[in-house]
């Protein structure tokens, strides 16, 4: 090789590399000059393994690193054999470890911690003003305490155990609420207890009823169902305005290529815009096969609940149109696996677990 041609190819090697440094950096830079410093809620004081982060508006995922503020809204994903410990500023301080789903945001006065955990770990200390959310396959609870409770929570099997030390831990669980002190409960234990009471209590026959009501409960409190003839096994619901101001989605709403998680079925609402203007329609598509179709005319919310039963997985898409264009977008249904949720982070997609 001529000593012209080597010092083309180290030329180019160096520029590749610089480059690349470069746009590393500038994204960097980009993502945290964008952060509002007045809303920084916390910071990252350890990391182990790769952890990500997504900000609240955003879709890309960013490395996160031990110092890095997180400001209200932002998500944090562990991966595989991972964790990392935040510190925030109202007193809560916690670690999280691997394969776990971490959403913080303002509440009145304090924060609001959401973990969601398939098996795993989480402890530290909570503030007087703060709530922490921690939701596994089967349980969901929430923790607070007004002296800055320490505590430990642990996932297993879908299953939790909850311990708390020497100060009173508020936990809540099925609209029951208790205090926990030096102690450590069996979540999974208390429900094959309540099970038992309920197959020897009178009239235990009216057990299914209970539970089918509990089942199809909707957060969203959207009334009648209505069910849609083209494809027999699903189930749609109506919105109102009224419930779309409430939940103050971004339309449009799935986000693009959005993954949606889940073991026991859930509700997936699906809305191109806030308000219809005039001869809108919205399609939702399986596959090739179109399982919704209506028309809204103008003040309507041109929008659907669709009930995701325990065993339906599947790409969706839907189509909108009214009289200024036409509107689509995609998501997909997958059951909630490690797996599932790693691919999903990797392909930078943004996530929303049902259960």
């Amino acid at each position: 090789m001529k000593r012209f041609d080597r010092l083309v190819l180290v030329i180019s090697a160096v520029t590749l590399v610089i480059s690349a440094l470069g746009l590393f950096y500038f994204d960097r830079f980009i993502h945290v000059s964008t952060s509002d410093n007045y809303d920084i809620i916390a910071m990252t004081t350890h990391v182990t393994g790769i952890v990500r982060r997504r900000p609240a508006k955003g879709f890309t995922f960013y490395t996160l690193e031990k110092g890095d503020e997180l400001p209200n809204g932002e998500y944090v994903f562990t991966s595989e054999s991972s964790s990392t410990m935040l510190d925030f500023v109202t007193g809560t301080r916690i670690k999280v470890h691997e394969n776990s789903l971490i959403r913080v945001k303002k509440i009145d006065g304090g924060v609001e911690v959401q973990i969601e955990s398939e098996d795993g770990v989480v402890s530290g200390t909570i503030g007087e003003k703060d709530k922490l959310k921690v939701k596994s396959k089967k349980d969901l609870i929430e923790l607070s305490g007004e002296d800055e409770p320490q505590f430990e929570v642990t996932a297993k099997n879908g299953h939790m155990e909850v311990e708390a030390f020497k100060k009173n831990l508020k936990i809540k669980n099925l609209g029951k609420e208790r205090v926990l002190q030096n102690q450590k409960i069996s979540l999974k234990e208390e429900a094959e207890k309540e099970e038992k009471k309920e197959a020897n209590a009178p009239n235990s026959g009216t057990k299914k009823e209970s539970i089918d009501r509990k089942g199809s409960a909707n957060a969203l409190d959207t009334g009648k169902s209505v069910r849609v003839g083209i494809v027999d096994e699903y189930e749609f619901s109506e919105v109102s305005q009224v419930q779309i101001s409430k939940i103050r989605l971004k339309t449009p709403y799935p986000e693009e290529s959005m993954i949606f998680l889940h073991t026991k079925g859930g509700e997936i609402i699906v809305l191109p815009k806030a308000i219809c203007k005039s001869n809108c329609e919205l399609q939702v598509f399986e596959g090739d096969r179109q399982i919704f179709q209506k028309l809204y005319i103008t003040n309507q919310v041109p929008a659907t609940i669709l009930r995701i039963k325990q065993r339906m997985f599947g790409n969706y898409f839907w189509t909108y149109k009214d009289e200024e264009g036409s509107l689509k977008g995609n998501f997909g249904v997958r059951q909630r696996t490690k797996e599932a949720f790693n691919e999903a982070v990797l392909e930078k997609r943004a996530i929303e677990v049902l259960n």
